[in-house]
């Protein structure tokens, strides 16, 4: 049961990580690629939608994604209760203004479903991270 516990935490945390490490390799190596076609399916470009483009603003943003995802893919495999509670801490500071933001500046340009994908799929996250958080937080520390 402990081990089937611990494969649901690490799918849990990759969940979190994957899009994180994605975004952030993205706009870090191709700040304008990212804002202009970011997500980069269904033909939508969430970020776009709020022009203009400022590279610097773009690439700070998206190294941020990257510094988190790295964070969380550390604590998929450094085991320790604090590590994975910091990871989690962290995707939520990053992860909450960035909801709460949406959820009151929701954009002109984009569609109902568009808004809907992207506010939604970052509440969820959130959602993820919190429920996380606090069964990390439960559980007996466990060195990796």
């Amino acid at each position: 049961m402990r081990d089937r516990r611990e494969l649901v935490l690490r799918v849990a945390l990759a969940y979190l990580a994957v899009p994180q490490l994605l975004i952030g390799v993205w706009g870090v190596l191709d700040p304008k690629g990212w804002f202009e076609n970011f997500p980069g399916i269904g033909g939508s470009h969430w970020v776009a939608a709020d022009p203009p483009y400022n590279q610097h603003l773009a690439t700070d943003a998206t190294s941020g994604f990257l510094a988190v995802g790295v964070v969380l893919a550390v604590a998929i495999v450094w085991r320790d209760r604090r590590v994975r509670q910091l990871a989690l801490i962290a995707f939520l500071v990053q992860g909450l203004p960035h909801v709460i933001f949406h959820v009151l500046n929701p954009s002109d340009a984009l569609g109902t479903g568009d808004q809907i994908a992207s506010t939604g799929g970052l509440a969820f996250g959130c959602l993820v991270a919190a429920v996380l958080l606090v069964a990390v937080s439960r559980r007996p520390a466990v060195a990796s």
